[in-house]
Formats: C-alpha cells, structure tokens, sequence
C-alpha cells in the first residue's frame, strides 16, 4: 500500500513536469488568459451576432411554435413565460388578454429569441476565440522554442507544471490522509498499518496557512 501511494504520487509529479517540459512557459502561462479572453469576447460581442445573425434564422420556427402553442393549449390563459415576455419587451397590455398575446405573438417573444440568440452566439464565439487563440499561442510558442530561449521557455515551464503538480499531489495526500481516519476506514487492517512513505509524509508537513503566514 505504501509503494504504491509513492508511485502513484510520483507519477503525478513526472506527467506534470513532462507537460511543463513539452509545454513550455509561454504556452502554459497563456491558458488562463486564453479562457479568460475568450469568455469576455463572446461576452461583448454575443449579442450584437446573436441579433444579426442567429435570431433571423430562429424566430420564425420559435414564433411560430409559440402561437401554435397558445392557440392550441391555452387560448382563454396566457402562459407564465408569454407574461415575462410581454412585460420584458414592454408590452403590459397583452398580460391580460390571451387573444391579444395570440395576434402580437412577434413581439412577445422577441425577448425569447433574442436571448436564444445571445446563447447560441456566446457559445460559437467562444469557440471561435478559444481555435484562434490556440493557434496564435502555437505559433508563438514555436517562434520561442528554438535556441536558448526555447531552453529557458522549456525550463520555466517545468517549474510552473511542477509547482501546480505538487499542490495536486499535497490535495491528493490531504485526502487521503482524511480518508484513511475516518471511522469507516481506520477500522481496516490494511489501512490501519499503512506507513506513510517519504512524499506523503513530506506532504503531510505542509500546511498552506503555515506557507502563507511565514511569507
């Protein structure tokens, strides 16, 4: 049990400088801001496509479906979400009156098809900006990785991988140190004489409040 909690913690830590290594700093350093840019780019631009794109091809089907709906199922009530509509798109004299609803069917669910819209366009977006993205940061990270620029590139990056492996390696630990003393557990003869071997042991010593008050 103890060799091989080791080798699996061990592991973790050669996979994660391996990825640091293959990697490299550049690369690694560009994926928060890759989702974090990709995510406010189809955030700023998902309603505008969405309306000029995406909604003239949805709103017919989704108006049509809607008045089919009233006039078959409801035609004395109007539905809860045509109500949020109507108010939404600031058309309060139809909250009351089902036929109404049934003849301005158009303008109760433009606030439907517009957010539609924006969700199908911030999802398309966002996977626009991620491809693209990548494919800058490939090309960039190949310009960097020749020469002694590619060394260092390579080497910041097995420090980066690994710092973030070992925090994953010490959750690892966490874990499993609480799950071997739970009342569940402990009573195992298997797990009451595991060992801790040297990496889990190391990781049991760090204690991250500890970390961070010393600093």
């Amino acid at each position: 049990m103890t060799w091989i909690i080791e080798i699996a913690l061990i592991c973790v830590l050669l996979l994660g400088a391996y990825y640091g290594y293959t990697g490299g700093f550049f690369k690694l350093a560009m994926q928060p801001l890759k989702r974090v840019g990709g995510i406010l780019f189809a955030l700023l631009l998902c309603k505008q496509v969405g309306n000029m794109l995406i909604a003239p091809i949805i709103r017919s089907s989704i108006t049509n479906y809607a008045t089919e709906f009233v006039k078959t199922n409801s035609p004395d009530r109007i539905p809860t979400v045509i109500k949020i509509a109507a108010i939404i798109s600031g058309r309060d004299e139809f909250v009351n009156s089902g036929s109404n609803a049934v003849v301005a069917i158009t303008e109760l669910t433009a606030p439907l098809v517009m957010l539609i819209s924006s969700a199908l366009a911030f999802f398309l977006l966002l996977l626009l900006a991620k491809l693209c993205f990548s494919a800058v940061v490939n090309v960039a990270n190949r310009l960097i990785s020749v020469g002694i620029i590619g060394i260092i590139n390579r080497a910041m990056g097995v420090i980066l991988s690994g710092v973030f492996s070992l925090f994953i390696v010490w959750v690892i630990v966490f874990i499993i140190d609480m799950l071997f003393h739970t009342q569940t557990l402990s009573g195992i003869d298997l797990i009451a004489s595991y060992k801790p071997g040297p990496i889990f042991k190391a990781m049991q010593d760090i204690s991250p409040l500890e970390l961070l008050l010393s600093f």
